[in-house]
């Protein structure tokens, strides 16, 4: 069974979309019919859940990092694409986890039957031990100074872990008076910018319904952008695996039979 292809979508600073385009990405890779898992390792203020509609997650990645739970009795299916989610739950408890508890969960989850995992990371630097499972990192900006400097410094901690790492500038065109050219972000950077997603009113829509916006309305600039930032990682691992025929429903519906789950 091949490896699932690790993306951690990341940014230095809160703010900048980052939840936004690891959900998006991860419903266009799974509508390229693409085994998408889509993992919400944000502990402090996991949204993912809050994107989807989905509330009160009594269970999700911080039990799991705790061995309170186990990936298969949390897996959340998002029915509208089958998508498959380990989410976020709340808890007034604060809870540091070790770096020992995450490789633990990375060895977990790279061994599934995914040809994509997306990691909406928390904001911030990551460290050492876990960097080894990330195939890829998507660093996620804005247009302006503040954002791009931060970005630049996550960019060189990728260099550091020698991680492959490209930059996405999120909401480009929303202040054109007073965002950084291409050429600016770039140098600051080091490297090309991989993908510019620009500003559309149809992020706050999906915000309000709680539905991402690639779903609500695949022609929308913003959509068009997430759907060719995932044409490249596709190009990554090649054509999607086809689906198991209807008598072969692989492990999770095995072990959904074995609990009578239809």
């Amino acid at each position: 069974m091949p490896k699932p292809y690790v993306i951690r979508v990341s940014s230095e600073k809160g703010g900048v979309g980052k939840t936004t385009v690891s959900v998006n990405v991860a419903c266009a890779l799974r509508s390229l019919k693409y085994k998408v898992l889509l993992v919400d390792t944000d502990i402090a203020t996991p949204s993912v859940g809050e994107h989807l509609g989905i509330r009160d997650i009594e269970k999700g990645y911080k039990e799991i990092l705790k061995g309170e739970a186990k990936i298969e009795d949390i897996l959340f299916a998002y029915e509208p694409l089958d998508l498959k989610i380990v989410l976020g739950s709340s808890s007034q408890t604060p809870f540091n986890p070790s770096a020992e508890q995450i490789t633990k969960f990375y060895e977990q989850i790279t061994k599934l039957d995914y040809d994509f995992i997306v990691i909406d990371s928390p904001p911030g630097f990551f460290i050492e031990g876990p960097a080894r499972f990330y195939d890829e990192v998507a660093i996620i900006t804005t247009p302006d100074t503040t954002s791009c400097v931060s970005s630049a410094r996550l960019a060189r901690i990728c260099d550091k872990y020698r991680i492959k790492h490209r930059l996405v500038v999120n909401r480009s065109g929303y202040n054109s008076k007073f965002e950084m050219s291409t050429e600016d972000i770039e140098k600051m950077y080091g490297d090309v910018i991989y993908g510019m997603i620009p500003e559309d009113k149809i992020i706050s829509e999906s915000l309000v319904r709680h539905q991402p916006a690639y779903i609500l309305n695949k022609s929308s600039p913003f959509s068009l952008a997430i759907e060719e930032i995932c044409k490249g990682y596709a190009l990554r691992i090649g054509d999607p695996r086809p689906e198991p025929p209807p008598g072969r429903r692989g492990f999770f519906g095995a072990l959904a039979g074995v609990f009578g789950i239809k």
